[in-house]
């Protein structure tokens, strides 16, 4: 079994971590980069679009289904640890994470950060709408950096309990 169509992904290691949109999250041992294996995958519910991995947490921005945290310290068969979505409110399409927080763009919703807790009644979020429609989001140093559509860059302080727009260029 191989990745069908591997949309964005990120490397930890050798190991290669996709977000397939038909298939969901896929796991490709690149140890030896000329004959690359497919490792495991998971089916992950709504349209995988994203992924970012910490240590063997990988996070996926799974569109209408939410984000999706998956323990893949055994990449031959991840395993779901929680989920967080807000129904008619989630369309999550891309993801950053920066210790225990997870930024991920919400299209005409703007950002959240998400702090996920062992009990899922206490995952904490925190938006801020942004202008335009959310696509990407990038993270550096104090800040994170939002392509928001054609409102153009928007520039936050990531620290979630005071997120805020300090800069913004376009749109």
């Amino acid at each position: 079994e191989s990745p069908t169509v591997p949309g964005k992904l990120t490397v930890a290691g050798s190991t290669v971590v996709s977000a397939d949109p038909y298939l969901g999250l896929r796991i490709i041992d690149a140890a030896n980069p000329t004959a690359p294996t497919f490792v495991g995958s998971y089916a992950t519910p709504g349209t995988a679009y994203d992924v970012a991995v910490a240590g063997d947490l990988a996070y996926v921005a799974a569109g209408t289904g939410g984000l999706r945290l998956l323990d893949i310290s055994n990449p031959t068969t991840p395993v779901e640890v929680i989920s967080f979505a807000q129904e008619y409110f989630s369309d999550y399409r891309a993801v950053a994470v920066d210790g225990e927080v997870a930024f991920v763009v919400n299209g005409e919703f703007g950002v959240s950060a998400i702090i996920f807790s062992e009990d899922p009644f206490q995952t904490q979020q925190y938006i801020l709408n942004t202008d335009g429609y959310a696509w990407d989001v990038a993270l550096a140093g104090e800040y994170a950096y939002i392509a928001d559509g054609t409102n153009g860059l928007v520039i936050i302080d990531r620290d979630p309990l005071e997120m805020e727009q300090i800069g913004h260029l376009g749109g």
